[in-house]
């Protein structure tokens, strides 16, 4: 009798384990894999006063992701450091199915690195649940579609 009372308790432990392994990978499944493509396009970033309305278009170039400047900020900043043409996204990095890791120029970048200061923004990023929209995050996301009030949002072509 006392074997059969532990061989039943390995058996719920063995269903409780596959049980949340299961329920585990759904979750993942749900929350959906991110495709790199889904970068690809024009987007507009929102909620930087000195940024907003810059239209920047990002390009996979020799299989890593950039972002280009094809319209920049209506103020002073964006004409006096700004030009069309410049790379304002360096990289774009996978960190997990659903988030990445995004790298930005600072405004005034040639500047800033003859003072030997960082010239670059690291973000991590989560997309909107219909992609198309990218949040910006100072941390590591703790849930999956964590909003911010700086986004990148995708225009139709």
């Amino acid at each position: 009798m006392y074997y059969f009372r532990k061989s039943k308790g390995k058996k719920i432990k063995l269903f409780v384990i596959v049980l949340l392994s299961i329920l585990t990978l759904q979750s993942c499944f749900k929350n959906g894999y991110v495709s790199e493509d889904s970068f690809i396009g024009k987007w507009q970033l929102e909620g930087r006063e000195i940024y907003n309305g810059m239209t920047i278009q990002i390009k996979n170039t020799s299989g890593q992701l950039k972002g280009y400047v094809i319209d920049c900020p209506n103020n002073q900043y964006g004409k006096s450091f700004l030009k069309e043409g410049d790379i304002w996204i360096t990289d774009i990095n996978r960190c997990a199915n659903y988030y990445f890791k995004l790298k930005e120029q600072k405004i005034g970048n040639k500047l800033l690195s003859q003072y030997e200061i960082k010239t670059t923004s690291e973000f991590y990023i989560t997309f909107s649940e219909n992609k198309d929209t990218i949040f910006l995050l100072d941390k590591r996301p703790n849930r999956i579609l964590e909003k911010s009030k700086i986004y990148y949002k995708k225009l139709k072509e």
